[in-house]
């Protein structure tokens, strides 16, 4: 696909994420890797009335030329993303509501649902706060489980194309949602888990 196309399938992306309310406003960003660096939603666009040539082209270094609107103030976690990730093909930063809560609460996601293990681990890891649009997020972001929670802020999620990141996106959110609610009604005291024969047992 070239990249007309690929900008195209962001504001696609970006849109469908707000219509499942993992973004509300102008929250979360997108990217999508395009030859010599990647693209990135703009900062403070409103996603239903974004265009293609909105998106802000980068370089690999993360440099960006001017005529173009300014980057996400989260473009070092695309870039480092991508950097360090090879097969990365897109990579989706979203503020969906039971996410952040977690995070607020400096909480990960255990493997309470089986449905957790396709996160690529056994768990949805919280990483330490950092202020938004800094180096130091993208550091707590570059790590060997990509899809992590940010203390305080969202979840970031990275693979291998932009409609798959949406919707393992979605999966986190539900997930989200799941153990917030079982935390809320202390269900989680009779969760077993159990990393040798899978992500999760429920307790007799």
């Amino acid at each position: 696909m070239n990249e007309r196309g690929l900008r195209l399938n962001v504001v696609q992306a970006a849109r469908r994420l707000s219509e499942l309310g993992l973004n509300s406003g102008r929250a979360g960003n997108l990217s999508v890797r395009v030859d010599g660096g990647f693209v990135v939603t703009p900062s403070g666009a409103a996603y239903e009335s974004m265009h293609p040539d909105d998106l802000v082209y980068l370089t690999s270094s993360g440099d960006f030329g001017g005529g173009q609107r300014t980057p996400s103030s989260e473009w070092r976690i695309h870039r480092d993303i991508y950097a360090r990730r090879q097969d990365a093909k897109a990579v989706v930063h979203t503020h969906s509501p039971f996410a952040t809560t977690l995070a607020c609460l400096h909480r990960g996601i255990p493997a309470f649902h089986y449905e957790v293990a396709f996160a690529g681990g056994s768990d949805i890891r919280c990483s330490p706060y950092a202020t938004f649009g800094t180096q130091d997020l993208s550091v707590h972001a570059d790590r060997p489980a990509v899809r992590s929670l940010h203390a305080g802020d969202g979840i970031d999620d990275a693979g291998l194309s932009g409609a798959r990141r949406t919707e393992q996106a979605h999966h986190r959110r539900v997930h989200g949602k799941l153990h917030v609610e079982c935390e809320a009604t202390d269900a989680l005291g009779n969760v077993n888990v159990d990393h040798r024969d899978g992500p999760a047992k429920r307790g007799a």
